[in-house]
């Protein structure tokens, strides 16, 4: 059943009667492995605030959870009801020896008929010219992009799109290698050292557009704008939407980000300016979510369940997908930028509940 997160009742926690002996096992990158090297003791594995706040409100369903590290030997699966891999993307390419952990791992836990939660063949499906293959086939709406490894390639690319466009590394995330081109005679002359050996190029589409007759005022229709729903199975919240100058959005880049300062005077000045981006932040957050059977579709095409994605919304409704994300950031900055004054440690409790009532479905029947 799909469930709007602005509409969902307070998780009930698990009824331990049910579920003594189910576990959802949590697979990790290990010690010296992974994005960044993870040190033990340096900083919590990816989402462990999470687990932890649902641990503490909801304990019977937190004794559910178990974990595992790639690198070390393969657990037990006694009671294991799912595996959810929480490993970064793509991770074939980038984590071959995790991948063959986990591919190990996976492949025990099939026979056992666990589900699988974001399993690590489907980890690769993300890379941006996979993933715009296969949303463009379902017919999920996002525009088309083309990979190359050459520069002649992307030049041959760029030629058959019309501009503005945008030039992105393939395997990476968070608008790393980044390129944006007003004409083609522009993207015609990016120096070599600028453009990734592996990436995409795909046409710019303009959010702006239509949105100064709907609503000239909005921020909507004076920036740019990068929307993100969380998605956990059949569940979708609402977590953040940011605003920027350029076609690109993201935390840094965005009115949050970009007009960040030490100094405290300067701080106010700026952020008294986009007062209504603040607001239109904190509005969406506690809106339904836009075309949530449009998103659960786009994650399964994927072959992922629990995802973040990025899209924007034009002025007649319609939204635009850009990308999903399988190994987003959630407690740490740059999402948590201006913590306080998003009011943050507000909106937090409702994504983690929204995670909580997956994990609950995974557990199965009767918990």
């Amino acid at each position: 059943m799909l469930t709007h997160a602005s509409k969902l009742a307070k998780p009930h926690d698990v009824d331990v009667r049910t579920s003594e002996h189910s576990h959802l096992l949590i697979v990790r990158h290990g010690i010296g492995r992974g994005p960044r090297i993870r040190l033990r003791g340096f900083r919590p594995p990816r989402y462990q605030p999470m687990f932890d706040d649902i641990a503490g409100r909801f304990p019977n369903l937190g004794r559910c959870f178990s974990y595992w590290e790639t690198g070390s030997p393969l657990p037990a699966l006694d009671g294991v009801r799912a595996v959810i891999f929480v490993l970064q993307d793509p991770l074939r390419e980038l984590h071959p020896d995790c991948f063959e952990d986990a591919m190990s791992l996976a492949s025990r836990a099939r026979e056992i008929g666990a589900r699988l939660v974001n399993p690590p063949e489907a980890l690769s499906n993300t890379i941006k010219s996979r993933q715009s293959q296969l949303w463009c086939a379902a017919g999920i709406p996002t525009p088309p992009c083309t990979g190359f490894t050459t520069i002649p390639q992307l030049h041959e690319a760029a030629r058959q799109m019309d501009g503005p466009f945008v030039i992105k590394a393939d395997r990476l995330h968070a608008q790393q290698r980044t390129c944006v081109c007003e004409t083609l005679e522009q993207l015609l002359r990016v120096p070599p050292d600028q453009i990734p050996a592996r990436g995409v190029v795909s046409p710019i589409v303009d959010t702006r557009k239509g949105w100064e007759s709907v609503d000239p005022d909005s921020p909507y229709a004076t920036h740019y704008h990068k929307k993100r729903a969380m998605i956990f199975g059949d569940h979708v919240c609402n977590n953040h939407v940011f605003f920027g100058q350029q076609p690109i959005v993201g935390c840094v880049s965005s009115t949050f980000g970009h007009y960040r300062s030490i100094n405290p005077v300067t701080r106010m000045i700026r952020n008294a300016r986009y007062r209504s981006h603040f607001e239109e932040d904190f509005k969406y957050w506690g809106e339904d979510p836009e075309h949530p059977d449009v998103l659960i579709r786009a994650a399964r095409v994927l072959g992922v369940e629990l995802c973040a994605i990025d899209y924007s919304t034009k002025a007649d409704g319609q939204i635009v997908l850009w990308e999903a994300n399988p190994f987003y950031s959630l407690h740490r900055w740059p999402i948590d930028v201006l913590g306080r004054r998003r009011k943050l440690a507000q909106r937090m409790p409702k994504v983690h509940d929204t995670a909580a009532m997956f994990f609950g479905d995974l557990l199965g029947p009767g918990i």
